[in-house]
């Protein structure tokens, strides 16, 4: 599915509650590696560029899911060490 069709659906359901993870799991792999990147960048730059990155892919989704999102992929991180 396209980026432009998933917005598409999502933005249809507005009804349903927004879930990051759920979005995060039906992205294409390099946009997820994408993103992965941004949030191991070590400074506070590439923190916002991850933060404005999911505010891009999910325009309706906020600051405390992007946040979600971070702890969700920093958790799988430290469960593959």
């Amino acid at each position: 599915m396209s980026q432009t069709a998933m917005k598409t659906d999502i933005s249809r359901d507005l009804g349903r509650r927004f879930n990051v993870l759920d979005a995060f799991q039906a992205l294409e792999t390099n946009r997820k590696m994408a993103l992965f990147d941004l949030l191991m960048a070590a400074n506070d730059s590439q923190s916002q560029s991850f933060k404005r990155t999911v505010e891009f892919l999910w325009p309706h989704s906020s600051g405390r899911d992007a946040l979600q999102l971070e702890h969700f992929l920093r958790q799988r991180l430290n469960a593959e060490s």
